[in-house]
């Protein structure tokens, strides 16, 4: 997954909080997950890595500010949008990021600058306090005064330093180290769906297909199992009669996925019927079929839970079949079998 850099993702809410930089703000959050994206961070990550970021804890139930976060899920794009509400419930900013992997860890990252910097866009721009540094003092009597004296401290001694406030995580390398990423458990997707396709290679001439497919889905990769049945297609021999040919297979296709764009390996087995037509010895018969190929293809999210899939196929077909009628050779397999296709699939998490 690839983001734009944390600052610059959040600049869009930089102008909507006011600016003065004594003061710190608060905020209300509101923050949902919606369908797909249960394995993001919980509320209460969300308010310490705000908190972390900032130096201080800003969420307030009684704050007349609201911060809302949603993160949802549109096949494998998980989105957050961000948004800024002053006090008469009127939008003062908005912000929109994408992870097209399904990861939380960056997108939340990225999120969680962009909250801080909505509530109090100053405390990116303060410098860090200095850290604490022992109080020198000099020997000193009983009654001596100083830096270190006071009730129920002895003499010769300083008083401990107020505990700084920790620094706030700036949109570098070094936040890594200052907050831990965080990250929730990928969740395995349940994926189902059913297709049309147009194969050439396994009957005479162009058939017309149907595949059906059910699989799991996991980060960049996913494995399906699909069924296949191509209607016939037929051909006429060079006398009289014809011949005709479908498909019925079964195929394991495991996927690796860039974005939209998949890639896949293609195993099929099953078996083709042949008919023979208009001749008194024309008869049926079925023999084995297998293929080994790749396929490329993408997949486009249409909503939060449905997604489109187009498809080619390239296969080496592993059993020649051929057809003959009145003893003559009609038509054969070809060594390499091509389909395109095209399924709407449903992700269930």
């Amino acid at each position: 997954m690839k983001l734009a850099p944390s600052w610059v993702a959040a600049l869009a809410l930089l102008s909507a909080a006011p600016a003065d930089a004594q003061t710190k703000r608060e905020a209300r959050l509101e923050y949902t997950r919606g369908a797909g994206a249960d394995h993001c961070p919980e509320e209460e990550a969300i308010r310490a890595a705000v908190s972390a970021r900032l130096g201080y804890e800003p969420f307030r139930a009684d704050a007349t500010t609201t911060v809302s976060a949603k993160i949802t899920r549109t096949g494998r794009v998980l989105r957050a949008d961000v948004e800024l509400r002053d006090g008469a419930g009127n939008v003062a900013g908005t912000r929109q990021l994408t992870s097209k992997q399904n990861d939380c860890s960056e997108l939340v990252a990225a999120m969680t600058l962009a909250i801080s910097i909505a509530i109090d866009p100053e405390s990116q721009t303060r410098p860090s306090p200095p850290p604490a540094e022992a109080v020198p003092i000099s020997p000193a009597t009983p009654d001596a005064t100083g830096p270190g004296a006071g009730p129920g401290v002895p003499p010769g001694t300083a008083a401990k330093p107020p505990v700084p406030i920790p620094d706030r995580v700036l949109p570098s390398r070094r936040s890594a180290r200052l907050v831990p990423p965080i990250r929730g458990p990928e969740p395995i997707v349940l994926r189902t769906g059913a297709g049309a396709l147009l194969a050439l290679g396994t009957a005479p001439g162009v058939s017309v297909g149907f595949a059906t497919r059910l699989g799991v889905g996991w980060r960049s990769l996913s494995a399906d199992l699909e069924a296949r049945l191509d209607l016939p297609a037929s051909t006429a021999g060079e006398g009289r009669g014809s011949v005709s040919a479908m498909l019925i297979a079964a195929s394991l296709v495991p996927c690796w996925h860039r974005g939209p764009l998949l890639a896949c390996g293609l195993g099929s087995l099953g078996a083709i019927r042949g008919k023979g037509e208009g001749v008194p010895s024309a008869h049926a018969d079925a023999t084995l079929f297998w293929a080994i190929g790749a396929r490329l293809g993408a997949e486009l999210a249409l909503d939060e839970r449905f997604s489109g899939v187009i498809y080619g196929d390239v296969t080496a077909i592993g059993t020649p079949t051929t057809l003959r009628l009145d003893e003559r050779d009609v038509w054969s397999t070809a060594p390499i079998g091509v389909a395109v296709g095209a399924a709407v699939q449903a992700h269930f998490p």
